[in-house]
């Protein structure tokens, strides 16, 4: 006998449909009861009718694992750690080619040779909800790009000892050879990126034998319950040959065993934008060159002696920790020379923060710098 379904239609036990492929596991009492109400379901999940799980319209207790692609046509998808794992935001621009956080939004990048980090915008998966994603590229044979990112210890405290799976997208193509990791490193005394120091795991997720298809992958394992900051690396398993291509997009961390559909850290793109301003601000749009009239975020000074004292400023959120901050003149490269009157200057993290009292900071440009100025507030782990 195959797995049913049997509804109480107010007379008998009625099969629904036979042979269904699903599994389900309930569990409200250990046999199928002779009657029922309207509206009760059984589970038949074996087929022989005895020990299964009545569940009643009203509810019952789950002791086991119920899968489900959908509810309602929406999938249920839990809390995503990984801060634009979507690749939205990219402040500093949309390449790279340095060490060091990088053009992406809250992401690390450490590279050798001649790689660059490019934001990716057309090569994604099919019928995906992404609009962006990284692309990293080999110019030479000494070449490869190392993508990480770290969770301070805020966040670490509340999924110590759990269960969390890592899921996402993953393309290797060109020249690409051997295997991309994921690797997942803690420390037990720090939050600091470049100070986790205890490799815990290091799982294949994609290999050339993958070259020009996207790979869709998931890894679980257990955060250390002394652990104090986590760092994920996205990285090749050896140096890549010119030419080789590694992208990603969708990256995603969430508590428990099971992956499910990816979503935004902070819920929408706004709130995406809020939790990357944490970490790193700067003060024109994103998308619009620094120093045209099209900036919001400029400082006017049309005279290059002029000095423009006390100018108020706001920082969107509070940032994680006291920020350093720089002004810089976009239009000519040069930096503006901050004037501190008080020794409380540059103290606080927000809203209303950077500055003597009352939030304002002083600044006095270099000779030969006038017109717009932006200002780039940074806290990064």
């Amino acid at each position: 006998m195959g797995k049913k379904i049997r509804v109480w239609d107010g007379t008998a036990w009625q099969d629904v449909s036979p042979s269904l492929p699903y599994t389900a596991i309930h569990s409200a009492q250990a046999s199928m009861p002779a009657t029922g109400v309207d509206g009760q379901v059984w589970l038949d999940t074996d087929g022989t009718l005895a020990g299964q799980d009545f569940v009643p319209l009203s509810g019952g207790t789950m002791t086991g694992n119920l899968n489900t692609p959908s509810i309602n046509s929406g999938g249920i998808t839990g809390r995503n750690y990984l801060i634009n794992g979507g690749f939205d935001f990219w402040q500093r621009g949309t390449t790279w080619s340095g060490s060091g956080y990088s053009a992406a939004d809250r992401w690390y990048v450490s590279i050798a040779g001649t790689t660059t980090m490019t934001r990716e915008d057309s090569d994604l998966p099919s019928n995906s909800q992404f609009k962006y994603g990284v692309r990293i590229t080999t110019g030479d044979s000494a070449s490869y790009g190392q993508l990480y990112q770290a969770l301070e210890e805020m966040i670490v405290r509340n999924i110590r000892g759990k269960t969390v799976t890592v899921s996402g997208y993953v393309k290797v193509s060109g020249n690409y050879s051997g295997s991309q990791y994921l690797n997942v490193d803690f420390n037990t005394s720090t939050d600091a990126l470049l100070s986790q120091s205890t490799n815990t795991s290091s799982t294949p997720i994609g290999n050339a034998v993958d070259a020009a298809n996207w790979k869709y992958f998931s890894v679980s394992f257990v955060i250390p319950t002394n652990a104090y900051g986590l760092r994920l690396g996205f990285i090749p398993d050896q140096a890549q040959p010119s030419g080789s291509i590694v992208r990603y997009t969708g990256l995603k961390m969430e508590l428990g065993s099971q992956a499910t559909p990816f979503n935004r850290a902070g819920g929408t793109i706004a709130g995406e934008l809020a939790a990357c301003q944490r970490y790193y601000y700067k003060t024109y749009n994103i998308d619009v060159t620094p120093g045209t009239v099209t900036d919001p975020g400029y400082l006017v000074c049309d005279i290059p002696s002029f000095r423009i004292t006390r100018h108020g400023f706001r920082l969107p959120v509070t940032m994680r920790t006291t920020p350093s901050v720089a002004v810089y003149n976009p239009a000519t490269g040069g930096a503006g020379t901050i004037r501190t009157n008080a020794a409380t200057n540059f103290t606080l993290n927000g809203p209303f923060a950077i500055g003597t009292s009352g939030g304002f900071f002083d600044f006095n440009p270099s000779s030969g710098e006038y017109g717009v100025y932006h200002l780039v507030a940074q806290a990064e782990l």
